[in-house]
């Protein structure tokens, strides 16, 4: 066993091996399992699984994981499964060096010409199982949704799916405490449904520890400190305590000479307010986007990331404020960046934001500049690029809007190249952009790993 004395997220996941084998063992044929944790806690379940299903693993189960989205539809969500679960299998290096015979291209074939995937699902997790799984080793098929659209219709398809699998299959997913989203699904299985409870860990003492350990006279250490404490002051809604640090953080960064650095500041800063719904936040965005317009032209190596989060922010306070309008001028000028750098899967997300976002608004001149640039800027992407994007969404009401404008050759060029990409039922998930929603606060943590201040 490796000695992980020193590294406290090595001994986390190793405290939740230990949970995992403990509690199977009291009940080895069960069908259905979950880790029910708090908010903090999914990444390091995630890590988890993640070794789990490497060739790492300590574990004598076979994990095979898939965070595949789950939006309104059981037949389209099996459907996806089996694609996600078909590359994932093509570009899996330990695969090719393994020299693994088994092929899931079939099981692909067949599910785009049924019309009960599902059933194709549960036959190829039984073939995999047979095939590729030592003898008598049990199969752990792992489910993280990214999303889930429809609570009652996915914990439906839980049970469907669970009723008809082996004793060597098994279904393990991952709920919240306090919100216990799969309880129907765990509550029809009874006792063959096991819940985990994620331990507490002292996760986010652990990170606060590593992340400000080091050279303490060193700018990027001082500014985490910073970080954790304007966090502490959202968590105690103490305003004053976030200036105190913000300014500290601000300084701290300014002395760097550093621009991207400095305009990171300001995002943080200005974050950490929104989280309050303070007005203060928008003057801090205007010049941390002055700051970081400047340093794209100097093309510092971390800008262009910055900016994008600065616009994104600024279109979310225009959204808080209740100006659809310009946060939708705000989503799109960040899209126009994304795709200027070469960053269309971000384009693409980012324009299905500023679609649903301009159609509850009523802003159909945005909403319809939207669709036209986020499907256009699918045009330089790889189709294996396209297949992880939200292209699919924007594609199907792009087409729709040009069949209205009687622009049916262009329309069916749309479908044709879904098609192509996404198979002929590519079109039957597509969720609705009239259902209810609204830009919320960003979340600063997402700003915060992507500048790297961990």
């Amino acid at each position: 066993m490796n000695d992980n004395r020193h590294n406290p997220i090595a001994r986390m996941v190793e405290s939740l091996q230990l949970k995992w084998q403990e509690t199977t063992s009291q009940c080895p044929d069960y069908k259905l399992i979950r880790w029910l944790v708090q908010r903090e806690e999914v990444d390091i379940v995630n890590g988890f699984y993640r070794l789990e299903s490497s060739p790492y693993g300590s574990l004598p189960e076979f994990f095979l994981v898939l965070f595949t989205p789950f939006e309104k539809s059981e037949e389209a969500f099996s459907r996806r499964l089996i694609s996600d679960w078909t590359e994932m299998w093509k570009q899996d290096k330990f695969v090719e060096q393994s020299g693994i015979e088994w092929s899931p291209e079939k099981w692909l074939k067949k599910s785009e010409n049924s019309s009960q995937p599902e059933r194709i699902l549960i036959e190829m997790l039984i073939d995999f199982q047979s095939n590729v799984c030592k003898k008598k080793q049990t199969l752990v098929f792992g489910l993280i949704p990214r999303s889930i659209g429809d609570l009652e219709l996915f914990n439906y398809w839980i049970i469907q799916i669970v009723e008809k699998l082996p004793p060597e299959v098994k279904l393990s997913l991952i709920d919240h405490k306090g919100k216990n989203y799969l309880k129907e699904s765990f509550k029809y299985f009874k006792d063959k449904a096991l819940t985990i409870e994620c331990p507490d860990m002292g996760l986010n003492k652990a990170i606060r520890q590593m992340a400000t350990s080091g050279d303490q006279n060193s700018p990027e250490i001082n500014f985490r400190k910073c970080v954790f404490e304007m966090a502490d002051g959202v968590t105690g809604k103490n305003e004053t305590h976030i200036h105190e640090w913000g300014k500290k953080a601000l300084k701290i960064a300014q002395a760097t000479g550093i621009k991207s650095f400095l305009a990171s500041a300001y995002l943080i800063y200005a974050g950490f307010l929104m989280q309050l719904k303070k007005e203060e936040s928008d003057e801090l965005l205007d010049t941390g986007i002055r700051i970081g317009e400047a340093a794209m032209k100097n093309e510092e190596q971390d800008a262009l990331g910055v900016l994008l989060q600065l616009y994104g922010y600024k279109a979310a306070y225009q959204s808080i404020k209740g100006k659809t309008s310009q946060s939708c001028q705000w989503l799109l000028k960040q899209a126009r960046l994304a795709v200027e750098s070469k960053q269309g899967v971000y384009a693409v997300s980012i324009c299905r934001m500023a679609a649903r976002t301009a159609k509850k608004a009523g802003e159909y001149e945005y909403y319809n500049e939207s669709l036209k640039l986020g499907y256009h800027a699918g045009d330089e992407l790889s189709n294996e690029e396209l297949r992880i994007s939200e292209i699919k969404i924007l594609a199907y009401y792009y087409a729709e809007e040009l069949r209205n404008d009687k622009k049916t050759a262009a329309a069916s060029d749309i479908y044709r190249r879904m098609q192509e990409i996404f198979g002929k039922s590519w079109d039957e998930d597509i969720p609705s952009f009239s259902e209810k929603y609204g830009q919320s606060v960003p979340d600063v943590k997402e700003s915060i790993e992507m500048l790297n201040i961990k």
